[in-house]
This record gives structure tokens, sequence and C-alpha cells, in this order.
């Protein structure tokens, strides 16, 4: 039997007139009313469907009202369904009696009144449809319960588990059916259960609202487990009180986690504190100034360079890095005459150096400090272990400290300081350097993080947009991207070929950096695609993703502009969700602001479409959609950043690539982009009466638009309907022969030219492939078409391509007798 929450109504009667009659009086309740004609048909539908209430008929042939009544009570599924006797029998007593006895809620008289008939049937439709939701609201809890990660429990009022799920029997070890039942202070440990009761009684009492604390629970192999505690009181009242809901989870593992961290923590604590003396933390105060002032990888180098040279009073420092987690060392920056600041620091990876420069490098101290990862001293000539003579040597130092970069246990690299003074360094200034070395590495470790969750973002970024955009007959397109400041945001544009014909443009921007913004970006344009792809308006598809921002609830509100452009090239639908207005660039050197369709970014309204404009775009027009960092200058009015816009786009070139360039350059300037950047141009190709021409590129899609496009300019030109029809279908055969045939439907591009001179079209079809021979022989006529549809048709076929010239003279509506028309 099919169960609903929206009540049906049952009317039994004899007499059609009846029921139509109480079919009339109940309409208006707007629920589903099912008429039988007997009793036994009314039994019938019961077993079939549910019925809020019943309105019975008693005197019926076959089974009257009362047996009717008296069969269904005595079905189980049917029991309690409400029934209204409703009869023209004259008001005796038993009559009414037994009505009422056989199980009916009421038993109305004709002529009864239709306003109160209603009202006492939409009682009962109410009380059915509530106790309906009511199941399913009961249902969903059982689910939710017996499917939580996190062990759940129902408590009676005296102090008995009635209900546990899996999750809680998991935790303890026990069958789950052995824990129906028992006491749930069982579950406690027996010093903590005094203190557990008492809150409970609390509950139960209504002076506390929710009892959340950690308590330790008995597992039944005897150990004992530390979770997580939430009880509160279900809002029912089970026999004997206030029936109780527990939350556990187990923490145990997290404590022990925390205390063996906190132990850690500890110990470095006091670890720091033995090692810190007065000229120490100076001096380490010293480099991590350096590293907390600089994100560069390359600032921080030369910075570290000057810190530690004056340190130490070195004449040359080194820095030798392992990139990218390889083994071998490579030298990253080094600094002669570091002690005075007098030096010059060079990055030995871009730089080649000169006379002077980039002469102290100490290669083979790096490699034996990174190789024993251990710092190591080499006082004067004398002294030193024969692998650093020759170091000695060619580096002109007197004595040399090499210390290891350490990072979670690596070797990272290695600085050497290097003094022209024999014995110049002792053990007390390796030990200062190794600590500084601490500091440094860590510095460089996080800089060069940095660098790299940059290149990250930034790759992830333009992984997000668009590689190539959609290249149709009939229009340009171009875009450009460039980000702002030291961090990626969620600048983005994308450019969508849609199913039905047409593109769908969209350009946004998700409010804030790094990849999260990045991320957001991406789940948007994926989601904007599949919407466009489905066909669905631009306000629809900013209504849906502005529920699918609701639905990823990160806060991070969002503005897009999304236009749909129809396959002609000729109108655009359009919505805006908080981005700055679209510009359009007319080919009667005017440009126009779209301030209609806008509305609320995403993120910010609930439910509802957005407004929508439309706007038509001339053969020649110009789009262009952009971002907030292109027209926004703090301290400047918005509406004069899009002014200087304005003007940028009727001052450059229609050509939307060297358009692009030149509005980003006019817009940014010197000053660069603050902000993140995107901008996109969208031109229509304007359509001059005497000569079209086309590169088409080689996919069947093209020669659609290409068709398209040729009937509009052969409607400018004066053909006729049949004459535009034939000469399209002509052009069409042409174009796919070259597709298929000169590059076997490879990328390449078909050239069209279509001109018009003295009333006569002419068309070239040109590529630069190499035919090939039809093979199968039910094809190959495409020429004979082609012939039979235009005047006259000529093939040149060359070495470098072929080319197919089409003409036929216009004779326009109506074509004069005895022309020669095509066959």
């Amino acid at each position: 039997m099919t169960v609903g929450r929206n009540g049906r109504v049952l009317l039994v009667d004899d007499e059609p007139d009846n029921l139509v009659a109480l079919t009339a009086v109940l309409e208006p309740l707007g629920r589903e009313l099912v008429s039988a004609s007997s009793g036994e048909e009314a039994l019938r539908l019961l077993l079939r469907q549910e019925f809020a209430v019943i309105l019975l008929d008693v005197r019926m042939p076959g089974l009257d009202g009362f047996e009717t009544a008296a069969l269904i009570k005595q079905r189980e599924r049917t029991r309690y369904v409400p029934i209204i006797f409703v009869t023209a029998a004259s008001e005796d007593t038993e009559q009414v009696f037994r009505g009422y006895s056989q199980g009916a809620v009421d038993y109305l008289l004709k002529p009864y009144d239709p306003a109160v008939l209603r009202s006492k049937v939409a009682v009962f439709v109410d009380l059915h449809e509530k106790d309906a939701a009511l199941k399913e609201s009961e249902q969903r809890f059982r689910t939710a319960f017996a499917n939580a990660p996190s062990g759940m429990a129902l408590l009676s009022p005296d102090g008995r588990v009635t209900q546990a799920n899996r999750a809680l029997a998991d935790m303890l070890g026990c069958a789950h059916a052995d824990l129906a039942g028992s006491p749930w202070e069982s579950l406690i440990h027996p010093d903590e259960r005094a203190e557990d009761r008492d809150a409970r009684s609390e509950l139960a009492e209504g002076t506390r609202a929710v009892y959340r604390t950690e308590r330790r629970c008995l597992h039944t192999e005897g150990r004992v487990i530390v979770a997580a505690l939430s009880v509160s009181p279900t809002g029912g009242q089970g026999q004997g009180g206030q029936q109780l809901i527990a939350q556990l989870e187990d923490v145990t593992e997290r404590q022990r986690a925390e205390r063996e961290r906190a132990e850690r923590l500890r110990e470095q604590a006091a670890r720091a504190e033995a090692e810190a003396m007065e000229q120490m933390v100076r001096s380490v105060q010293s480099v991590s100034d350096a590293a907390l002032a600089h994100l560069a990888l390359d600032d921080l180098l030369s910075e570290l360079l000057d810190r530690i040279g004056e340190m130490l009073g070195a004449d040359a420092v080194s820095i030798w890095l392992r990139e990218g987690g390889g083994e071998e060392l490579v030298l990253c920056a080094t600094r002669q005459g570091a002690g005075s600041k007098s030096g010059a620091a060079t990055d030995p990876r871009t730089d080649s150096g000169g006379p002077g420069q980039a002469e102290f490098a100490g290669r083979a101290l790096a490699e034996l400090v990174a190789r024993e990862r251990r710092q190591v001293v080499i006082g004067d000539r004398e002294e030193g272990d024969p692998p650093f003579v020759p170091s000695l040597e060619e580096d002109g130092m007197g004595s040399l400290i090499g210390v290891p970069l350490m990072a979670e246990g690596e070797v990272r690299g290695v600085v050497c300081v290097g003094s022209r003074t024999a014995g110049r360094f002792d053990d007390n200034d390796a030990a200062l350097l190794a600590l500084v070395a601490e500091r440094a590495a860590l510095a460089i470790g996080n800089a060069s993080l940095y660098e790299r969750e940059h290149r990250i973002v930034e790759t992830l970024q333009r992984s997000l947009l668009p590689a190539r955009m959609p290249q149709l007959p009939g229009m340009s397109i171009a875009a450009r991207y460039q980000p702002g400041g030291a961090d990626v945001g969620g600048d983005w544009y994308d450019a969508i070929e849609l199913d039905g014909g047409g593109v769908g443009l969209a350009m946004g921007d998700v409010v804030g950096h790094g990849i999260e913004a990045a991320a957001t970006m991406g789940e948007l344009r994926n989601a904007l695609r599949a919407y466009a792809l489905d066909g669905l308006r631009p306000g629809l598809v900013l209504a849906r993703l502005d529920h699918l921002v609701e639905q990823l609830q990160d806060d991070r509100m969002t503005t897009l502009t999304y236009a749909v452009i129809d396959p002609d090239w000729t109108e655009m639908r359009y919505a805006s969700a908080g981005h700055p207005p679209p510009l359009v660039l007319r080919p009667d050197g005017s440009a126009e602001l779209l301030w209609d369709g806008r509305s609320t970014p995403l993120g910010v309204r609930s439910g509802g479409e957005y407004e929508e404009g439309t706007v038509r775009l001339d053969g020649g027009s110009t789009l262009l959609l952009y971002t907030d960092g292109l027209v926004e200058v703090p301290g400047e009015d918005l509406l004069d950043g899009l002014e200087r816009l304005r003007v940028a786009g009727l001052r450059g070139d229609p050509d939307p690539d060297v358009l692009c360039d030149h509005v980003l350059e006019t817009m940014l300037g010197d000053r660069g982009a603050s902000d993140d950047v995107a901008v996109l141009a969208f031109r229509t190709m304007p359509l001059a009466p005497e000569l079209l021409r086309l590169e088409l590129p080689s996919d069947l899609s093209s020669l659609w638009y290409a068709r398209r496009l040729l009937g509009r300019w052969l409607d400018r030109a004066g053909a006729s309907e049949r004459e535009a029809r034939e000469i399209q279908l002509a052009a069409h055969e042409a174009c796919a022969n070259a597709v298929e045939h000169a590059y076997r439907f490879g990328d390449s591009i078909v050239g069209f030219e279509a001109a018009l001179v003295d009333g006569e079209v002419t068309l070239k079809i040109t590529d630069t492939g190499q035919w090939r021979e039809p093979v199968d022989v039910g094809r190959g006529r495409g020429i004979s078409l082609m012939q039979g549809l235009m005047d006259t048709v000529s093939v040149d076929g060359a070495h470098r391509g072929t080319t197919v010239e089409l003409t036929r003279r216009l004779y326009g509506e109506p074509e004069p007798a005895g022309a020669a028309l095509p066959r």
C-alpha cells in the first residue's frame, strides 16, 4: 500500500449524484478525492492505497455501510482510518448508535451543511498528514542514530539503555544486543558514577540543558577508555519521566598524543633555556629579524649573508642548498667582504659573475659537512685535514667554518664562513653559527615552502582557466590573466561552446587568496560549465551556483557575470551577481556599460532567480568582461575607474588579443596590479555586403556556424530564400569535402570566401591538404550536387592544396521566367 503525506479522501456511495455532490463540496481542500460505488470496490481500493478519511454511505446494495465499516476495522492496516457515515436515513437512534459502534468518528444526515462537512474532513486530513510527517521524522532519526560514527544511546528515566547503536558496542567491545536493557552506570568507571548520576538527575529535573565532560568508560577487555561524553534530554517523556540521549567519542589516543606532544615541547624549552646566552640571543635575534622580514627566498639569502658575516666578522659567506629534494648541493648565494658590508652578493644560479665575484665557494667543506651531518672548523692551513688544504688555497681563506642547515632531521643545506686570517674561528664561533643555522634553516624552509606554494597555487589557478578559447566562424575571442601582489587570488574566466549553438562567457572573482580561493574557484567553474552545457538561462545558472555556494559553507563571497551569446552572434543574455558591469564597444564608436541584470553576489542571498539583461550585438561589436582589479584603485571612485576603462576600450585595436594587452597596459601602467586581474574580449565579425572571408577550423561544428553566417550575408545580398538555401547547401558540401578528403578530419584550416559582384555570388573554398579518392562506391556525389545547385563549379587541385570555386547569379524574389536556374 502506498504511504504518503498528502491525505487522500475515499468517497463511497452507490449513487453517482451523491458522489458528484461530495466531490464538489470537498474539492476546495485541494486533496485527491477517490470515488467508490460500492463497499466491495472501497475495500479493493484500501488494499492498494492509503486514505486519510472515508466518507461512507449507509444504504448500499451488496455490502452496506455498516458491513463495510466492520470489515475495514477488522484489517490491521485500515483499523485506524476515520470513517464518517453520510446518509439520508432518518435520525433513528439505533442506526446512529450502530454507526458509532462500528468505529465511525461521525454520523452526518442528509441534507448536510457543506461547510461543516468540509471542515470535519479537513481536520482528519490534517491529522493524517501530521502523523505521516511525524513518522518520517522518527524514521530519519532512527537511521541517523543507527549509522552515527560515534557511539550513541537512549537512556530511560531509571537510567537504563533502551537503545544503542553499533558504534557504541564496537567502542566498548561488546555485542550490540547486550547493551539494550543494561544499566548505564555499568558502562562508566566506578569512581565517576556518582558524578555522572548527579548530572543526569539535573538534566531530568530541567535545571541543566546539556551535560558535557570526559568520562572513563569500561571496555569488556578490562581496559579503560577515555570518551568525550555529551548527554541531553530528548524532549520526549518516557514512562516515569524524561528520556536522555548520550553521545560518546573515544579520545584515548588523542589524549596520549597530546601528552607526548606536551612532553616534547617541555624538552625543547629546556634545551633552548640551557643554550640561552646574551651574545647568542642578540645574534640569533638578528638573523630571526631577517627571517621574519622577508618572504622571497633570494631576499632572505642576501640578508642572511649580511647578518652572518657581520656577526662573525667574516670575509666571505656562502650558502649551499639541496633544491627540489635532491642530494646534490647547489651554491645559491655567496658574498665577499661580508664583514665590512663592502662585498657584492651574487646568485651563482643565474649570475655568471665577473672578476672578483663569487670567488669564495667552499665546495669541499660543504660536501663534507653535509655528508657527516656535523659542524666542521678549520683553524689554519697546517692544522687542516688534507681535503681542505686545496679548498683553503683556492678560496684564499686562512680559516673556515661549515655548519649544516637542518630541518626535520634532514640536511637541507650548508652555511660556509671564511676568514683570510688563520685561526680566526674556534668552537664557540661554530656553536654560535650552528644556533643561527637552526633559525636560518627554518626561515629558508618557510621561504622555499612559500615560493613553492605560491607556484602551486598559481599553476593550479592557471590550470583551471581554459587551455584554449572557442574559435568559431563569425567571432573571435581572447583573454588574459595577471596575478597581483604576493598572493594568488580567485579571479577566473571561461568561454564555453554550447551544445545548442552559441557560446557562454563567464568572468568571476572569489573573495580571498591562496589554495582555498583557487579550489573554490575550480568548484564554481566546473559547476558553471555543467549548468551551461545543460542549456540553462544565465539567471538560473547564477541561482544554481548561489545554492552551491551555500552548500559549500566556506563563507566565500563570489562575484560573477555569465552571458550567453546566440549562434548568430547578434544577441546576448546576461546576469551579474555583484560583478562589475560588462562593457560593449559598438562599431559606430560608442561604448556602453551594461547595468541591467544585476543582483547580489553569490553566497549573500538565499533562493530565487537572478535578474537578466539582454543586449543586441551588431556586427563588429566587442564585449569586454573583467574583474574589479582592473578598475579599482585605492582612494579612487569606482566610476572614475570605469570611465578610464571605457576610454581605453574605445582607443584600443578591434582585435581581441591586441585589445586585451592594450587594456591591461593602459589601466595598470607602471603601478602594476595589487590584486589579480582577468579580462576577456569577445568580438563579432562585421558583415560587409561585398565580401565575406572566414577561416574555418577543420571540424564539422564550425561548418554549422559558417552556414548560418553565410545565410545572413546572402540575406543582405538580396538572395531569395530558395537561393540562399541552395547556395548554403552547396557551400556546406564543398567545405565538408575539404574537411574529410583534404585533412581526414584532422586539425587544420579551411579558407572560405564569398563575394558579390554585379549580382553574382562567387564562393571559394581552399585547403592545403592532399585529397584522397573516395572508397565507398555509394559516396562521391558531392560535385554533382554542387553542380545541380550552382551555375558553375570548378575544382583546381594543386600540389599544396585544392580550391573549389562556385558561382551563381542572384535573381531575388520572384525569379524571372526562363532564368537559368540550377537543377
